[in-house]
């Protein structure tokens, strides 16, 4: 039972904590992405308006376009005949898209591991991630992981068995030794008057 609180805890609190983390990283990810695209259409629109300046400056033939649109210039004996726009050239509207791709909750970069992807959409399907996501149950989460982790402890920790050099011996248990040591006193050899005064013989008769 230690085990299966410990786990329940952990169930409840890693989503809660990591979730946030990894949706807030996939966003800043998204946003390098969508920054780094603007730079690289930025140098793509200075690099052609390079080559424009240049152009300007040593082609005579696109001043001379130029200068036929921009300021209607004609040749002599040259006459422009004006034409009506192409099939293809009139704007069409974008049709919507029979299949639109899914939108990741967590915002996970589309060429994220296919794992990872279909962990999140099985995670979506049952209602995991804008649960673990909301803020009002975060508190209640991680409330619920301490209280589970702290039952653990109380209830079901592993005891760990006592040291037999530090247990005291009790009162029952030196009985033996105290009587043996007052046996082994009581048996201790007569002093030296004693001895002396039943050793000495008894003096000769008058």
């Amino acid at each position: 039972m230690f085990v299966v609180f410990v786990l329940l805890a952990l169930v409840l609190f890693l989503p809660t904590v990591l979730l946030p983390e990894v949706r807030d990283y996939c966003l800043l990810l998204e946003e390098e992405a969508r920054l780094q695209e603007r730079v690289t259409g930025l140098e793509t629109e200075l690099a052609r308006r390079e080559a424009l300046v240049e152009a300007f400056r040593n082609d005579v033939v696109i001043n001379e376009r130029l200068a036929m649109i921009d300021l209607n210039y004609r040749k002599p004996g040259v006459e422009v005949l004006p034409l009506p726009p192409l099939a293809g050239d009139l704007v069409q509207e974008p049709k919507p898209a029979a299949n639109a791709a899914h939108v990741s909750a967590l915002k996970i970069p589309a060429d994220a591991p296919a794992r990872v992807r279909e962990a999140e959409a099985w995670a979506e399907r049952h209602g995991l991630i804008d649960l673990f996501l909301d803020p009002e149950l975060k508190v209640v989460f991680l409330l619920m992981a301490g209280g589970l982790i702290v039952a653990a402890f109380v209830l079901f920790a592993p005891r760990m068995a006592p040291d037999p050099r530090h247990i005291r011996k009790s009162p029952s248990a030196r009985t033996p030794a105290l009587l043996s040591s007052v046996a082994q006193h009581s048996s201790v050899k007569p002093t030296t008057t004693e001895a002396a005064g039943h050793a000495a013989p008894a003096g000769p008769a008058a």
